[in-house]
């Protein structure tokens, strides 16, 4: 029995991961989807869901979501990044002249705009709260003006100048207010006071009417990127097709700098367990579906599709590819909406069909997540 035991283990995320490629495909039968769950069974024996039964837990949502992150904590280390450094598009060999007496105008009526949002901010924010002001950003919370101080050189400015670098010309153009919980409880209770929310399942959310992102940061910091993405985006491509404004801002949630802190890149997360399955089901639409489909997550199906979602953006980015969709899609927009023709041209010779089928052999190559080890993670 030890030795079959071992073997299983040793053996069983293989056959998993080859049975959701064959599941997903039309050679899939009844007997690899009984291997798959012996796999899964063997692999994970006290945690592992009956791959017909019980769902996978969502991770997007309080009760059972693992600590996301941004890698390479050194970055975070006093970096050299103060708030006039943090600049959208390349302007490093701009001529002196009205462009940048306009920039030094325009900057002046923003920060007297972050400045309003503050007093407004601090009305509105129980007494003990601090908040700051670095424009763009207006920064409030249950910690003090030098804790937000922190979140603001530490994460807030090096996530916001490698976004622009990456994807973002155009600079905000209206304060973002960015308030940061430290507790379930006083997350909880701000959402309710600021937005009338029950109790919320999720890490955070962003308000676009408000420009307002709130934040549990007992999340990790890859929620502040996702957030961050989200309100950034709004003023570089206010137009974002819904299923790539998620999985972008989703691809944040598990990355990592560059070594020259000039880049982000998105990494594998918990989201993959939801694509294997999902592919294994049956239930991942073709990209050209994702691209037009006016359903982009389905209600019933939400897990899977931003998993679909973000894991398609990590394709285009680990073929270098992500950047020049994102601006070859805002910049045709107009002409494009869906951004199927966009992503055609960008990957011609191929057919999207074929791209497809690629990105579906790509994404079963990635081996499930223990949900045991994700939770014993977080409470390291």
């Amino acid at each position: 029995m030890g030795i079959t035991r071992s073997m299983m283990l040793m053996l069983g995320p293989f056959v998993l991961v080859g049975a959701c490629y064959g599941l997903s495909t039309p050679r899939g039968t009844a007997e690899i989807r009984n291997l798959a769950e012996k796999a899964w069974k063997a692999t994970f024996p006290e945690e592992g869901p009956d791959p017909e039964g019980t769902e996978f837990p969502d991770l997007g949502k309080v009760e059972a979501r693992p600590r996301s992150s941004l890698q390479r904590p050194s970055l975070f280390s006093r970096p050299s990044i103060i708030a006039d450094e943090v600049t959208f598009g390349s302007s490093d060999d701009e001529e002196p002249g009205s462009t940048t007496q306009q920039a030094s105008v325009g900057g002046e009526r923003l920060t007297t705009q972050c400045e309003r949002t503050a007093d407004l901010l601090r009305e509105k924010l129980p007494s003990e709260c601090g908040v700051i002001v670095r424009a763009p950003f207006v920064l409030g919370g249950d910690g003090t003006e030098a804790q937000l101080e922190e979140a603001y050189e530490e994460l807030i400015a090096p996530i916001t100048r490698t976004l622009s670098r990456c994807y973002f010309d155009t600079p905000p153009s209206g304060p973002i207010t960015v308030l940061l919980f430290s507790t379930d409880q006083s997350f909880q209770e701000n959402a309710q006071r600021f937005d009338r929310r029950k109790r919320q399942e999720y890490y955070g959310y962003y308000l676009r009417e408000e420009r307002r992102v709130m934040l549990n940061t007992s999340s990790g910091g890859g929620t502040v990127a996702h957030e961050l993405t989200h309100a950034l985006a709004h003023f570089d491509f206010p137009e974002m097709p819904e299923w790539f404004d998620e999985g972008l801002a989703s691809l944040h949630e598990e990355a990592e700098f560059a070594d020259d802190g000039e880049s982000i890149r998105g990494r594998s997360n918990w989201r993959i367990n939801h694509l294997l399955l999902g592919l294994r089901r049956g239930q991942v639409r073709t990209i050209a579906e994702l691209l037009e489909d006016p359903e982009a997550v389905r209600p019933k199906l939400d897990a899977v599709d931003y998993a679909h979602s973000r894991y398609v953006c990590l394709y285009l980015q680990e073929r270098k590819l992500l950047t020049e969709y994102y601006r070859a899609l805002r910049d045709g927009h107009s002409a494009d909406p869906t951004g199927r023709r966009t992503l055609e041209a960008l990957v011609a010779p191929k057919t999207l069909d074929e791209f497809d089928r690629e990105f579906r052999q790509w994404a079963v190559k990635f081996r499930p997540i223990s949900w045991r080890l994700l939770f014993e993670t977080q409470r390291l």
